[in-house]
């Protein structure tokens, strides 16, 4: 959690300091700029956390995995993605399709953010920004994936996922400043 508020006053001072290079006003819009774009990325964990259904007990599919394909079928009968595509378990008997149709989404979702991650650092010229844009293409990807299986991680699983991507990024802007 520090290290990652470091990593990213690290990111914003140095683009900050490019921009004022050009001129102080430009510098304070692109500052204020960093910061909403900070605010938007860090509130990403918070809105998931509060929007999508927390996790089944995975203790429960171990010790009686009948009451927790029930679960999992109420649970999937309000996924959306499977009301789309009229994919919507009606038994425990039906979860395969449905599981297999989520994986396949959130395979094409991973697919997809790992492109536009290689196009825009592809394209950028600047580590700095590469990092940040990373960070947030990443987080949007932990986001849809939520979405996705219509669940929330929990707490201590969030704060792995985005602490493994902020320390992804930062190793990554570090060595390219190598």
């Amino acid at each position: 959690g520090f290290a990652f508020v470091l990593f990213m006053i690290n990111q914003i001072n140095g683009i900050y300091g490019l921009a004022s290079g050009v001129s102080p006003l430009v510098g304070q819009i692109v500052l204020w700029a960093l910061i909403l774009l900070t605010a938007i990325v860090v509130s990403i964990p918070v809105i998931i956390y509060f929007r999508l259904p927390k996790a089944l007990d995975q203790e429960e599919a171990k010790s009686d995995l009948p009451a927790y394909q029930e679960k999992l079928v109420r649970r999937l009968k309000k996924n959306k993605l499977l009301i789309k595509k009229e994919l919507v378990p009606e038994s425990p008997a039906d979860l395969a399709k449905a599981i297999d149709f989520l994986n396949q989404e959130a395979d094409k979702e991973i697919k997809s953010i790992a492109g536009t991650i290689f196009l825009t650092t592809a394209i950028s010229q600047n580590g700095k920004l590469d990092a940040l844009t990373v960070l947030a293409t990443q987080s949007k990807m932990v986001w849809r994936l939520a979405h996705i299986y219509y669940q929330r991680p929990t707490l201590k699983d969030m704060g792995r996922l985005y602490s493994n991507v902020a320390i992804a990024t930062f190793l990554a802007s570090e060595i390219e400043d190598l």
